[in-house]
């Protein structure tokens, strides 16, 4: 058995991925959805061309992209606490096709 808080820790270093987990076993699962149209959903959702930095002071700027980077850097965290939870899935071979029915 496989501690999905656990899992959170040992990647993103927080229980706050712990729900990333849990969907990665789920859609790992079932099958509902592939982890490469998880990934695409969240880059273009997350990370599409909504990033300006202002043409305002300097200061400002700076904020902006720190913030920015901090959230790249969060979204990357949650995409291997998924990735690994899928492929614990598939090592394990607990698909759902797989299971008795």
């Amino acid at each position: 058995m496989y501690n999905a808080t656990g899992l959170a820790l040992d990647i993103a270093g927080t229980e706050l991925a712990t729900n990333m987990a849990m969907l990665g076993f789920f859609f790992g699962i079932t099958r509902l959805v592939s982890f490469e149209h998880i990934e695409q959903a969240v880059r273009e959702r997350f990370l599409g061309n909504t990033f300006v930095a202002s043409g305002g002071t300097a200061s400002l700027d700076s904020a902006i992209e720190k913030k920015f980077k901090r959230k790249v850097e969060l979204l990357e965290k949650n995409m291997q606490v998924i990735k690994k939870a899928f492929e614990i899935v598939e090592k394990e071979g607990w698909t759902e096709e797989k299971q008795p029915a």
